[in-house]
């Protein structure tokens, strides 16, 4: 087997600096995998950690947490993947094997990654809530230890990575599609088909128009949901989304009367956020109706707040769930929405506006941090 690897990566200091280097991807372990990358989503979650108003953990880090690659050396205890696999690379690890995995919530696995884990002694044994840190992926050319984001790493032209965080795909799909799989879309998709119990009839509204809402609209569809009211400040989204199947669409200013006009005063049985702002949060709950339900996905700074009427909740029974990934169950739900995009149930292809090599990473995120770009891929490496 292969020792050290030296690779092309954008490493990002524990103040949000980023620069594209060369760095060393460590050995593989027993149950590590490198993969060439193929392609990587660029998320709005990179522009938030490069303007240090979100925490980088264990910086420096290799960025980058969803991509598509080719497996192309495995760990001596390897058995999921072999060389040759093209496997989508997603944000969250799921080992299949601890209670939380096991109990139907691998999206919380103990496993993946996050802020440090929390811990508490019980008459001298420390209980901890999730796995520690694992050991550096490589070093910088300084010789500085490296972690990778999510423990992926994507923005690189080699991933090293554990095998139970790539998921082998059969399906013809471009890479670019996929990728979007192991973030944005899979979130959005996931949201609607695991989370928010719509059935055909329903009536729902999503409010922001990006890769993850405009996934849900496509996932809304095709359940066969009555009303689909689409917000978004920009004119093109609300046209795009309208183009994907949404029944209205409507700025954040007019969203609520559109909602109501569409239920005749109801409010709708399912409301979706995906802006990753407070006041997002809040117009999806205003838009429900009693008993209705609310599934937030977006994320910002670790100081924002959101208000709920008090009675709203509990008197008038609606139900605000927070999702993480649409509780995407990697191993059984990527590979199938795979095949749906493969036999066109479900177009990713018009979510991807723009294309960039890995040295412009400044530019794709700035793409996405300014709506220019709707989604993007690194695609050149």
């Amino acid at each position: 087997m292969s020792g050290d690897r030296r690779v092309r990566a954008a490493v990002m200091q524990s103040g949000g600096a980023l620069a594209i280097e060369a760095i060393d991807l460590a050995a593989l372990g027993p149950h590590d995998v490198f993969v060439s990358t193929r392609a990587a989503v660029v998320c709005l979650t990179d522009s938030i950690a490069r303007r240090g108003t979100f925490p980088v953990f264990n910086a420096p880090q290799i960025r980058g947490h969803g991509g598509v690659g080719v497996v192309i050396e495995v760990g001596s205890a390897v058995t999921r993947v072999r060389p040759g696999d093209r496997v989508i690379a997603a944000v969250r690890l799921q080992c299949g094997e601890c209670p939380l995995c096991l109990g139907g919530q691998a999206e919380w696995c103990v496993h993946s990654d996050g802020p440090p884990p929390r811990t508490v002694d019980v008459d001298g044994r420390v209980y901890s809530d999730r796995e520690p840190p694992p050991a550096p992926v490589g070093r910088t050319s300084a010789g500085d230890p490296l972690s990778a984001h999510a423990r992926i790493g994507s923005y690189a032209d080699m991933m090293r990575v554990p095998d139970i965080a790539v998921t082998p795909v059969r399906a013809e799909v471009p890479d670019a599609e996929l990728a979007l799989l192991a973030c944005g879309a899979g979130t959005g998709l996931g949201a609607v088909f695991n989370q928010s119990g719509v059935r055909a009839g329903a009536t729902t509204a999503v409010v922001g128009c990006g890769v993850v809402g405009l996934s849900m609209v496509l996932a809304l569809r095709l359940l066969g949901a009555r009303h689909i009211v689409a917000v978004d400040p920009d004119p093109g989204r609300r046209e795009l989304a309208l183009s994907m199947g949404a029944t209205a669409a409507a700025g954040p200013a007019e969203a609520l009367d559109c909602a109501l006009v569409a239920t005749r005063a109801v409010g709708v049985d399912v409301a979706f956020e995906a802006a990753g702002a407070p006041e997002a949060m809040e117009l999806a709950f205003a838009a429900t109706r009693r008993g209705g339900g609310v599934v937030l996905t977006g994320f910002g700074s670790p100081d924002a707040r959101v208000t709920f009427a008090m009675n709203e909740l509990a008197v008038r029974g609606r139900r605000v769930l927070g999702s993480q990934f649409g509780a995407v169950q990697v191993r059984r739900d990527l590979p199938r929405l795979a095949a749906l995009v493969e036999h066109g149930r479900l177009e990713l292809a018009p979510l991807i506006t723009h294309r960039f090599p890995l040295d412009d990473l400044h530019g794709a995120i700035d793409a996405v941090e300014h709506r220019t770009a709707l989604g993007a891929v690194i695609d050149r490496f």
